[in-house]
């Protein structure tokens, strides 16, 4: 497998979005991404726990490209945003330190959408 599997700061800048004030680390991987490194699903699927590991990083999310106009969201938390509730919000579910959930469109559109509703979390207007 070409993906590189070292420490977060290792990847690529390009993969990474940092979000709402640094508490989000988002690793984002686009179809086009995993098949010019001829990697499958089952590779990346310990990538989402890598972002909580970076100081001051709350969340670390995992944005997939997993088929045609379908998109795959894992969120891991750290210490109090329930992560679960947060996939909720998206028809998703998990457990309050593990959660996912699955949305129509490209990566770029699930991140602007779970980005939005994280900070809603984040700063304590939900639970």
């Amino acid at each position: 497998m070409a993906i590189p599997r070292p420490r977060p700061s290792g990847w690529p800048p390009s993969w990474w979005t940092w979000a709402l004030q640094g508490r989000v680390a988002v690793m984002t991987l686009t179809r086009k991404m995993m098949e010019e490194a001829g990697a499958h699903e089952t590779d990346t699927e310990e990538f989402v726990d890598y972002p909580r590991f970076i100081r001051g990083v709350e969340m670390g999310v995992l944005i997939r490209e997993t088929g045609q106009n379908t998109t795959k969201v894992s969120i891991r938390s750290n210490n109090w945003v329930n992560a679960a509730r947060l996939a909720a919000r998206f028809g998703g579910g998990g457990h309050a330190r593990a959660a996912g959930f699955t949305c129509r469109g490209a990566a770029g559109t699930a991140l602007t959408l779970f980005l939005k509703e994280a900070r809603r979390f984040l700063d304590g207007t939900r639970d």
